[in-house]
């Protein structure tokens, strides 16, 4: 998408654009575009809200970042709302349900009063692609509190955007890269790129599993892009579908590594990816070329250095 089509169907609609929890993934994907797009665009257009002020520097740029009190007091009329705030799924490692529950409540609390105090042009969610779970009566085993607040805000935000006369964006993310990762922990690409950095040579227990990928900053754009519409809409997230083995071997082939150095496994783990066909087809509707694998994993390897 050229910067100027970008300005047009972005800031021209909308009088701010809003990104709640700014520092996270998604928060820094989502100014990362933006910034780079439209750097004439003045700040006061561009409103970062998280846990605490503080600053952030993207493109040679810094931003402030607002605490919650001030930030929702600073949303405009207008506004298009980017929510990126909520916490991972691997925090339930470290606390109950039931504490998980509790504080996600806390941070969701000022989406939702966006949505019934400040007249938005549109709100964008980011659910995830283990809602749909929850999207027939037989529920699957794995299902977690994670899951389950996916799916319920899903519904609580579609109501809170009728009732306001507010356009939903509902994107059900399943797998990301970029630049901006952040968990270099629990995700098959971090453990692999991790592999290869340490060892030469990567482990796939599951070999044969598919994903789909997307550059979180394509990601972001799309979503923005979309929101500026002034449509409801709801899609999964797209991107390159690849097995775990061909993952590892272009992590292999991009650091420059024998991609025959790979341990094939024989686990067989569920495939991870929902209608990326579609989402694909409305990026090239509105003008964006996503990044195929290769690149997205090159992205991938500037946050571990």
């Amino acid at each position: 998408m050229t910067q100027k089509r970008f300005q047009n169907s972005l800031f021209d609609q909308c009088e701010q654009v809003v990104i709640y929890g700014a520092n996270g993934w998604m928060g820094r994907s989502a100014l990362d575009y933006v910034s780079f797009f439209a750097p004439t665009i003045p700040k006061d257009k561009i409103l970062l809200i998280g846990s605490k002020s503080s600053l952030l520097k993207i493109n040679s740029s810094q931003f402030n970042i607002l605490d919650p009190s001030l930030g929702l007091a600073s949303i405009r009329e207008g506004a298009i709302f980017f929510n990126a705030a909520f916490l991972r799924r691997e925090l339930l490692q470290k606390m109950t349900p039931e504490e998980y529950f509790h504080k996600n409540s806390e941070i969701v609390n000022l989406a939702k009063t966006a949505i019934k105090e400040k007249k938005l042009l549109s709100f964008i969610n980011l659910s995830s692609g283990v809602a749909r779970d929850f999207d027939d009566e037989i529920q699957s085993n794995s299902t977690d509190e994670y899951s389950r607040l996916k799916k319920s805000l899903e519904i609580e935000y579609s109501e809170y955007c009728n009732q306001r006369q507010t356009t939903l964006v509902n994107c059900r993310i399943f797998s990301l890269t970029g630049k901006h990762l952040n968990e270099f922990e629990n995700l098959a690409l971090s453990s692999f790129i991790n592999q290869a950095k340490t060892n030469n040579r990567i482990e796939v227990k599951s070999p044969d599993t598919k994903r789909s990928y997307v550059d979180a900053t394509d990601l972001a754009g799309i979503l923005l892009s979309v929101a500026a519409l002034g449509k409801d809409i709801s899609f999964d997230s797209g991107g390159e579908l690849v097995t775990m083995h061909q993952l590892a071997e272009r992590v292999l082939a991009g650091l420059g590594k024998d991609i025959s150095a790979v341990t094939l496994g024989s686990i067989e783990s569920p495939d991870y990816f929902g209608e990326f066909e579609k989402f694909n087809s409305l990026a090239k509707e509105i003008g964006h070329n996503l990044l195929g694998i290769e690149d997205q994993i090159a992205n991938s390897f500037n946050a571990f250095n």
